[in-house]
């Protein structure tokens, strides 16, 4: 059984990755074909100093620092499956509402799956 503590920092780590994730994609909006100019050069170091991916890069880094601490304290066969999925439906979930992406059935199918896998990994 996973305590508690465990599973703030699970979700904290899934809450600062995945977020971080999406701010980096959101930031990222502006098509580049090739970096074969200085003009293109210039659009992606301001990409690279845009808020959005700046606070996108933080927060993946803290997600980052987070697993260490989780990782150095606990199974890597416990935690990893259970952090992957709840950073996946995070993922998921944030995509849909900032990102306006769209799921399937097929994908809402396999984050139940991935539910129930967590709550039985939890429970081992």
């Amino acid at each position: 059984m996973i305590r508690m503590n465990l599973w703030v920092l699970i979700i904290l780590y899934a809450f600062c990755s995945s977020t971080g994730l999406i701010l980096i994609k959101n930031g990222f909006n502006v098509q580049m074909s090739g970096v074969d100019s200085i003009r293109q050069l210039e659009r992606l170091l301001g990409l690279l100093m845009g808020g959005r991916f700046l606070a996108g890069f933080i927060l993946y880094l803290s997600g980052f620092l987070i697993w260490l601490y989780i990782l150095s304290r606990n199974d890597l066969s416990l935690v990893f499956p259970i952090a992957s999925g709840v950073l996946y439906v995070g993922l998921l979930m944030g995509s849909v509402l900032w990102l306006h992406e769209g799921v399937g059935l097929v994908r809402i199918t396999g984050v139940f799956l991935i539910l129930a896998g967590i709550i039985l990994v939890s429970r081992s």
